[in-house]
């Protein structure tokens, strides 16, 4: 990365915000959940783990995971969008907040949501407001 991070937070992919794992009443309610994420995810959108961290950077945005290591977890890089050709679409409802960042230079997007109380929340959504 190598250049100072403006602000961070984590999110959970679209993928398993809507996973069967999430549905409460079996085998409709889990229908009902793929569906919902079907008709949310974008055409262009990258399949991402469960889990990621955005950072939002002077030059870029950053999206990192996690694996498991030998000493631990290790982040990894899922995509970097530059600034100047990123695009954020923020739909916020009551308990989530749904965040869409588009590459409009490589032709992809990354879908992620955000729960309320997720710490540095504000300031992620501040800064990429401002980009």
């Amino acid at each position: 990365m190598g250049e100072p991070v403006v602000a961070f937070a984590d999110a959970q992919s679209i993928e398993s915000r809507y996973s069967k794992s999430t549905a409460a009443g079996g085998g409709l309610a889990s229908g009902v959940l793929k569906l919902r994420a079907k008709s949310l995810r974008r055409s262009d959108a990258v399949q991402l783990p469960r889990f990621v961290t955005i950072a939002v950077g002077n030059r870029a945005v950053h999206l990192f995971a996690h694996r498991k290591a030998a000493d631990g977890v290790e982040p990894y890089v899922i995509g970097s969008i530059a600034r100047g050709s990123l695009q954020v679409e923020i739909k916020q409802g009551f308990f989530w907040t749904r965040l869409t960042l588009i590459d409009r230079e490589a032709g992809r997007s990354y879908m992620v949501f955000q729960g309320r109380i997720i710490p540095g929340r504000k300031a992620l959504l501040a800064a990429l407001r401002a980009a």
